[in-house]
């Protein structure tokens, strides 16, 4: 797990030595107790945990300390040390039944502290997607501060931050939150974007995918899982062309996540939003799911409505991957979402309006920005609105994987899609 770790929220005294400790209960008891310290310069702190196990609760809290008093008295003394715990829940083990749940949404106005975020936090998600949007500052210079100054206002908000301290997340941008509205990927703001991108945000790394050429999945057949996770993903190798574009993928069980950049290299002119290098990357990661037996559903991760007239502007790349999806997940018969952002409405559609594609979408938005309608129809409807969100729950018995589709108001469930019950 990746996590950012601020120094003037982890500690209140930069001079001392904050530490994290990491631990485990079980009944009563502390276990597992590992001592981290945070002992980079930087601020924020990037800081990798590894040898964890799946599907298993953590918690974690933030301590100062010169010597190792507190550490040993850690069990008989923590609670009198009125310091905020925290947690997370590792994933399963990849390719294997596993249910969860997670949650997903779009477009909050700068420094929000709208309640919608402490609501989501409160469902506990094992993981929230963050769709775009995540600030409305509209930053029109190559200025990395001021992308420092946009993630510092929404990280100090009270509700972004009980949401963001306690949820794992993965993000993607939109334009607002990129560049000025309605950006192009060779924005000005291109090298500051993706700078306070990879400094402040816990993220996937953002690396070419492995193999290049279809035909070399050949070869993956013989690889055990571990290899297999790190050759599709590429997690050893550096990229060998730019830095840009902050599309990634991930796996949860038996569900395979592919999250898009839309940003990065959109050019209105040509109508193309995804850029070369990222649609062979695409193009491997859809193939990979249709060779891999264990995957049974994959979602497609949009900042851009595919339902609407936004995404309509960019026909070449929508043709891309509605060809893509046809010509390799449905005859491999996997089940295909897809779950965006930028339409400030919660919406469904079973798939019956998606006349290139044919598969669900789903439309999650807004969390804290003006309410509006982007395009449709939608089998289940819409509702333009702030405080929505989508909560997704996943099913796995082992023999079918099924998904309950919350898409919410607040507290409040506006649509619902159960997809082994229609």
């Amino acid at each position: 797990i990746t996590m950012k770790i601020f120094k003037n929220i982890a500690s209140s005294n930069l001079e001392s030595k904050p530490f994290l400790l990491l631990y485990q209960k079980q009944n009563s008891e502390y276990v597992g107790i590992r001592k981290i310290w945070i002992d980079s310069e930087e601020n924020p702190t990037t800081l990798y945990i590894d040898s964890l196990t799946p599907d298993t609760t953590y918690y974690y809290t933030f301590l100062v300390s010169n010597d190792g008093t507190i550490l040993e008295n850690f069990i008989s003394n923590f609670r009198g040390l009125n310091h905020k715990e925290y947690s997370f829940k590792t994933f399963g083990k990849p390719f294997q039944p596993y249910s969860f749940n997670f949650s997903a949404a779009s477009c909050a106005q700068s420094s929000s502290n709208h309640d919608v975020f402490r609501v989501i936090a409160e469902k506990n998600p094992q993981f929230f997607i963050h769709l775009g949007d995540f600030h409305y500052d509209d930053i029109t210079e190559n200025n990395t501060n001021a992308f420092y100054t946009a993630y510092y206002k929404s990280f100090l908000s009270n509700t972004q931050r009980e949401l963001y301290t306690n949820v794992p997340i993965t993000y993607v941008w939109d334009d607002h939150d990129y560049g000025g509205n309605d950006c192009e990927g060779d924005s000005i703001t291109r090298d500051a974007a993706t700078e306070a991108y990879k400094k402040f945000v816990p993220h996937y790394l953002t690396q070419h995918p492995y193999p290049l050429l279809s035909n070399r999945f050949e070869q993956l057949s013989t690889l055990n899982e571990s290899s297999l996770l790190r050759k599709v993903f590429n997690r050893t190798l550096q990229r060998k062309t730019n830095s840009y574009g902050i599309y990634h993928s991930f796996i949860v069980g038996r569900t395979f996540f592919i999250v898009m950049d839309e940003t990065s290299y959109r050019i209105l002119s040509t109508h193309e939003l995804l850029g070369s290098e990222q649609q062979v990357w695409l193009e491997n990661q859809i193939y990979f799911a249709s060779r891999k037996k264990e995957i049974e559903v994959v979602f497609l991760v949009s900042p851009l409505s595919w339902n609407s007239w936004a995404f309509n502007k960019f026909e070449k790349s929508k043709y891309f991957i509605s060809d893509i999806v046809k010509k390799y997940l449905y005859p491999a018969n996997k089940q295909v979402y897809m779950i965006s952002g930028d339409a400030h409405m919660i919406g469904f559609d079973d798939g019956s309006n998606n006349d290139l594609a044919g598969f669900p979408t789903i439309q999650a938005g807004s969390l804290d920005s003006r309410p509006n309608c982007k395009g449709g129809p939608y089998s289940h409807g819409f509702f333009p609105g702030r405080g929505q969100y989508a909560f997704i729950q996943v099913e796995d018995d082992g023999e079918k994987v099924c998904l309950k589709i919350n898409l919410n108001r607040m507290n409040e469930t506006l649509i619902y899609y159960d997809t082994c019950n229609k």
